[in-house]
């Protein structure tokens, strides 16, 4: 309980810091707005760009590659809201396929899926806090096995117009979910952001 009440205290502080970076690019970007008007009153222009087409993102990644006697690869797709230009709200799906080379031995795979809901606060242009709540379904050797983990981490996307590219990590904050994934302390992902 106590772990969960630092995390709470810890989310709520960076969003209050979050929206204060967000209240001054505003005030920034409201000071610019004025001062280049075009035929078109700014509230038209404002009206447009907030369409709910604009506002959503969708993401695709991979992560958690492994090699060796145990081939492992995870895919992750993200679809999101942008509530501002500070925060955004998302759900994600993943899966993990793991496949065991037992030499001399039965060879074993296993596939694990996870789903949740997501908020993101964006620090800067390229680098962002995100934190889930994450549903598993680990597939153990005799049954799968159901674990919800809260997560927090970071990312950073990079590149020009719709899309960007970049990595996320993000640390999972349950121990026992932690043993049921293998002992992986984080997860890793590398790929793309439509309408970052």
């Amino acid at each position: 309980m106590k772990k969960i009440f630092s995390f709470s205290l810890v989310i709520i502080f960076l969003l209050v810091g979050l929206n204060d970076i967000s209240a001054q690019k505003k005030r920034r970007k409201k000071r610019e707005t004025t001062e280049t008007r075009t035929s078109r009153s700014s509230r038209e222009v404002e009206d447009d760009s907030e369409s709910f087409g604009n506002r959503m993102y969708y993401e695709i990644k991979l992560g958690d590659l492994g090699f060796g006697n145990a081939f492992q690869i995870s895919s992750k797709f993200t679809t999101g809201f942008h509530i501002n230009n500070t925060f955004s709200v998302n759900a994600s799906i993943s899966a993990r396929y793991i496949y065991f080379n037992s030499v001399g031995g039965q060879d074993q795979s296993f596939f694990d899926y996870g789903v949740g809901p997501g908020v993101r606060g964006k620090i800067t242009d390229e680098f962002y806090l995100q934190g889930e709540y994450k549903l598993y379904s680990v597939d153990a050797i005799t049954d799968r096995l159901t674990r919800w983990a809260p997560l927090f981490g970071g990312g950073y996307m990079s590149g020009f117009g719709n899309w960007r590219f970049g990595i996320e990590a993000l640390f999972i904050l349950n121990d026992q979910t932690r043993d049921s994934l293998g002992g992986n302390l984080l997860e890793y992902w590398i790929g793309g952001s439509y309408n970052f």
